[in-house]
């Protein structure tokens, strides 16, 4: 024992009776403890110090943000599968549980058949859930979490439909784009010759979720 420690405290009330105290207890504070008198051992203590769970940071799988904060994102195409990892300490041994975040209000929706410390999500698709979270708990407050985020990728999908507007006189073309990663960069061509937004030509764009937008060609007939 380290008397230069001034968390331990030794008293004495009687000449036959010692006493340990320790103060501000920490995690290495546990152990086996002897009371010896010459080589004799006339007691021993063990203690156990309950610590709250900890998950700690996986630098593999992980990117930092401005602030230095771990962000815990991958990227995948779809028909993939994924893999997260979620290590905790902690006394007692924390357990490990993993939710399916929901986009539409963040509600936590337990994976049952997900235990342990890895997450394996097979063949994700774009309806997949994004988010996913690891919780370990064992019973010592507060429990610890960790977030989890995918980016499925998907080659571009197009539907193009028309309508004709007699009472404006123009036809509407709408292509429908589904992509992954999704960008406004299209163009709309006739004959080969790039069309541009004019007074004939009204180009527009409507985007409607991540992945989906609308190229919108109305075109007045004239």
């Amino acid at each position: 024992m380290d008397n230069d420690d001034e968390r331990f405290e030794i008293g004495q009330q009687y000449a036959w009776e010692w006493s340990l105290k320790i103060n501000s207890i920490n995690e290495e504070d546990a152990g086996v403890y002897f009371c010896k008198v010459g080589s004799v051992i006339i007691k021993q203590y063990e203690i156990i110090v309950r610590v709250p769970p900890r998950i700690k940071d996986d630098l593999q799988s992980s990117n930092s943000n401005s602030n230095g904060q771990a962000q815990y994102h991958k990227t995948v195409r779809e028909g993939e599968s994924v893999q997260f990892s979620c290590f905790a300490t902690g006394v007692p041994k924390p357990n490990i549980t993993w939710y399916s975040i929901s986009t539409e209000d963040q509600s936590l929706k337990l994976l049952p058949m997900q235990t342990g410390s890895y997450l394996n999500v097979e063949s994700l698709s774009r309806f997949s859930p994004k988010r996913y979270q690891c919780k370990a708990s064992n019973n010592i407050p507060p429990s610890d979490t960790r977030n989890f985020s995918i980016n499925v990728e998907f080659a571009p999908e197009i539907e193009v439909q028309s309508r004709l507007d007699r009472s404006q006189n123009s036809i509407t073309l709408n292509c429908t784009i589904r992509a992954s990663p999704l960008t406004n960069r299209f163009f709309w061509r006739k004959d080969g010759n790039y069309i541009k937004d004019n007074i004939k030509n009204n180009i527009r764009t409507i985007r409607l979720n991540d992945y989906t937008l609308i190229a919108q060609l109305i075109i007045k007939v004239i």
